[in-house]
């Protein structure tokens, strides 16, 4: 079996910084130019945390309240600290809805929350209640 790359010890893996903040560019038109906002990019375990809560939720019935959690737990600063308070709910929620659905799809794809694991999440949360 050939190799293409280096294989990683256990503790190299571990220890390598993998979840840098991720630049995501706005529409200039409408935040103007160079306009961006970064997406942390969750832990497994953040992951998993974040599942746990929503399987005790019905998405379909809150799909807004998904998004912001998706969102609020996402967006941040190129520090990696998280820029939207539960106070500026109302706010974020108001702006340009294709923004919001571009930066939520891609807070999504930034922490691995496919389609289908949206679905399932719908799937659990209808079949726990």
């Amino acid at each position: 079996m050939e190799s293409n790359g280096k294989a990683l010890s256990c503790a190299e893996f571990v220890t390598t910084a993998d979840r840098p903040p991720q630049r995501i560019s706005l529409d200039e038109e409408l935040y103007g130019e160079g306009a961006c906002l970064y997406g942390c990019v969750w832990s497994g375990e953040e992951r998993s945390e974040f599942e746990r809560a929503w399987m005790d939720k019905d998405v379909k019935k809150n799909p807004g309240g998904f998004r912001w959690d998706v969102l609020s737990l996402t967006i941040c600063d190129d520090g990696g600290n998280l820029l939207f308070l539960e106070q500026d709910r109302e706010g974020v929620m108001s702006k340009n809805a294709g923004t919001l659905e571009m930066l939520f799809e891609t807070c999504c794809t930034l922490n691995g929350l496919g389609k289908k694991d949206v679905e399932e999440l719908e799937k659990n949360s209808e079949s726990g209640q």
